[in-house]
């Protein structure tokens, strides 16, 4: 690999299985050119400036399964090169220039189960394009020229479970766009542009497990999304929704993990996550939210990571982790809390990480920590700090990494000392430590 190769090499030993020619400059690929190495099953390719394709370059290839040709320089798909690697499995063309797929061009191919198109030119896919891929399970056609879902291409890949469509220009999802997908469970959506229109009905005859539909700049949850009960990972990161103040998701009982970061979020009601009864992750970071409501995870029972960092939480209702058993990561770095109520962490017993560095908190109840038994992570840097409680420590059996950098102490308190031994990492830079 990047050895500036312009050729391949002639001393290869005959049982290579895999070939890794990326970061070279090969340019082109001459008819037989790896004759040689006829039991290869893995040939990379990538960003190896190549622009042309012998319709026999990889002849005799029988056992080739993967080939990968990202980032080079085709403009045209070489079909009649592809047509006679029988046992092909998965395809890479991203990062090309490639602007039309020909009819029939996958034909033969009968166990391709991946192609990725990617980042390439293309503007419309021909009904044909994908004839005969029966086993194919996995598309990327993501940053493209499509202007539309190419429903007719689909129609030819009847059991693909995975398609991703992101970066296109696509305004409009009609509600037939997917109808022969009826398999799909894994289908991206993201970065399509302002004024998505998912038409009703147009995901509701699919299982689908993950949906993205990130940078959208959507201001309302589609109602014909609102129903698709079967997600477990739904991406929502980068849309426009400042407040919520309804159910979107009570009809996503197995939804496992939710993603709202990055959507200007300033008002989370009660009602928000009602419903998320199997919820394991959710993303709430780099928001406005100031405030939250005590309430506001009662359903959310099964949480194991919460991410409220990069908001501008001011307060902490008592109760807002309650009932929160299983919860082991709690991420709140970069807000604007100046106090947290001693209540706060009593029912996270399954507590592991804890992060609040980045806030203006000035002093702490010293019991706050006590029921924190699996807590092995604790960052509080970065805050104001003056003293810490002689027994904030004490029940921190499984403490190994401890940050209280960039605040204000003046002393160490004796039961931090006692747990030295311990601790694997502590620091206490940029303090205004005395010592005797």
């Amino acid at each position: 690999m990047g050895r500036d190769l312009t050729e391949i090499p002639e001393d290869l030993p005959n049982d290579t299985s895999t070939l890794d020619l990326r970061l070279n400059n090969l340019r082109r690929l001459t008819e037989g050119v790896f004759s040689a190495v006829p039991k290869l099953v893995y040939l990379h390719l990538d960003s190896t400036n190549i622009h042309e394709i012998h319709d026999l370059a990889f002849i005799n290839l029988y056992r080739l399964h993967h080939l990968y040709l990202s980032q080079n320089s085709l403009s045209t798909v070489p079909c009649a090169a592809f047509q006679i690697i029988p046992h092909l499995t998965h395809l890479r063309l991203s990062g090309n220039a490639i602007s039309t797929i020909p009819p029939n061009c996958f034909e033969g191919i009968n166990n391709l189960y991946g192609i990725e198109l990617d980042n390439n030119r293309i503007q419309s896919l021909h009904e044909d394009a994908f004839s005969g891929l029966q086993e194919l399970r996995d598309l990327n056609v993501a940053y493209n020229r499509l202007v539309a879902v190419p429903e007719q291409a689909l129609n030819q890949i009847p059991n693909l479970q995975t398609l991703r469509l992101d970066g296109n220009p696509i305004h409009i999802i009609g509600s037939d766009d997917f109808k022969n997908v009826s398999r799909l469970v894994s289908l991206s959506l993201g970065n399509l542009g302002e004024g998505l229109d998912i038409e009703e009905g147009a995901l509701s005859h699919l299982s689908l497990v993950k949906l993205t539909l990130s940078d959208n700049s959507l201001h309302d949850l589609p109602v014909s999304v609102r129903n698709v009960s079967s997600l477990v990972q739904f991406d929502l990161r980068g849309n426009f929704f400042p407040i919520i103040f309804e159910s979107w998701f009570e009809n996503m009982a197995e939804l496992q993990t939710l993603n709202l970061a990055s959507v200007s979020l300033q008002f989370l009601f009660e009602p928000a996550l009602r419903g998320l009864f199997s919820l394991r992750t959710l993303y709430l970071n780099h928001n406005a939210l100031e405030s939250l409501f005590e309430t506001t995870f009662q359903d959310t029972q099964a949480l194991k990571s919460l991410q409220l960092n990069n908001n501008e939480l001011q307060t902490l209702p008592a109760g807002l982790f309650a009932g929160l058993t299983s919860l082991e990561s709690i991420f709140l770095y970069n807000n604007k809390l100046t106090e947290l109520p001693a209540e706060l962490f009593t029912d996270t017993v399954s507590l592991k990480y804890l992060y609040l560095s980045g806030n203006r908190v000035v002093t702490l109840p010293g019991d706050i920590f006590h029921g924190l038994h699996s807590l092995s992570f604790l960052d509080l840097s970065l805050n104001h700090l003056e003293e810490l409680p002689e027994e904030l420590f004490d029940n921190l059996t499984s403490l190994e990494l401890l940050y209280l950098h960039g605040n204000r102490l003046t002393e160490v308190p004796s039961s931090l000392e006692r747990m030295m031994t311990q601790l694997r990492e502590v620091s206490l830079d940029d303090n205004p430590i005395e010592i005797d």
